[in-house]
């Protein structure tokens, strides 16, 4: 998994934790451990990811896409929405 507008892979992703937590309950939300716990943890395609070197956000299906949206867009030139010619990054190219 990499972030789709660095390329980065270092990544803080929403993890589920289930299982189960044997525990005494006292008063508020104080508690003992009787027993240590015993969890399975994992994420899915909708989970929350962010990117720690650009923060980027976005879900573990956007960072897990083979072709990133950004390195699409930028591997040809754009063409200007106002005059529809193509522009390079020093500016617009004529046809």
């Amino acid at each position: 998994m990499k972030c789709p507008i660095c390329n980065g892979g270092d990544l803080a992703v929403e993890v589920t934790f289930r299982g189960m937590v044997s525990c005494r309950f006292h008063n508020g939300d104080q508690f003992d451990l009787l027993q240590p716990p015993h969890f399975q943890s994992g994420w899915d395609d909708s989970s929350r990811v962010a990117c720690l070197s650009c923060a980027w956000n976005g879900t573990v299906l956007d960072a897990t896409r083979e072709v990133p949206r950004r390195a699409a867009a930028a591997s040809g030139p754009r063409r200007s929405r106002s005059t529809g010619r193509r522009q390079a990054a020093g500016g617009t190219v004529a046809e």
